[in-house]
């Protein structure tokens, strides 16, 4: 899951700066990095806080954040299939 690369993703493209959005949850600008490096893995609360920040639903943070290795390997042909048009969906809609 590339929850961190996600975050980051968003906030660069709302034009945030790292520190802003840290200031923002109550964390340090480094613990922020760390998540958005994929360094340290941020708590559900932090992500719900994150994505209120964002403006962006939680789940829409979690959908983008899934790898192909999050999937079962017999649900991956469907993913495949069918992942970026949802994802081109979610981001016209929410981004």
């Amino acid at each position: 899951m590339k929850i961190g690369k996600i975050i980051k993703e968003i906030r660069t493209e709302r034009g945030m700066k790292q520190g802003d959005l840290a200031k923002s949850c109550e964390i340090t600008q480094v613990y922020l990095s760390q998540v958005e490096n994929e360094v340290k893995m941020p708590s559900n609360a932090l992500v719900k806080i994150i994505s209120r920040e964002l403006k962006v639903p939680i789940s829409v943070l979690y959908y983008l954040a899934i790898e192909e290795e999050d999937v079962p390997k017999h649900k991956q042909p469907a993913y495949h299939q069918l992942s970026s048009t949802i994802e081109s969906l979610i981001k016209s809609v929410y981004l």
